[in-house]
């Protein structure tokens, strides 16, 4: 096995590991979605929204881009369609 931080891996994961945050991940991945939008369909608050999406820039998971007023985030990490796969496939 290749040398893993698992401490790295751990931390990652546990920024995944809220609800809102995985299905804001499912549903960048199929399109990408601005802040409002995001909010809407999870059904919490447009600040909610943006602190879950900071979480998740800091690690890289997802990127932004600005447009006017509007900020649009999509998926920076393949890797998360499997994880997202994995947890279909078990929960859904």
């Amino acid at each position: 096995m290749k040398n893993i931080d698992w401490d790295a891996a751990s931390e990652c994961l546990k920024v995944l590991s809220h609800p809102h945050r995985l299905q804001i991940i499912a549903l960048l991945l199929e399109k990408e979605r601005s802040v409002g939008e995001l909010a809407e369909v999870c059904g919490i608050l447009h600040n909610v929204a943006s602190e879950h999406l900071s979480l998740m820039k800091n690690k890289q998971f997802i990127v932004a881009k600005r447009e006017g007023r509007q900020v649009f985030y999509s998926i920076n990490e393949p890797a998360l369609a499997a994880i997202i796969g994995c947890i279909n496939k078990r929960f859904g």
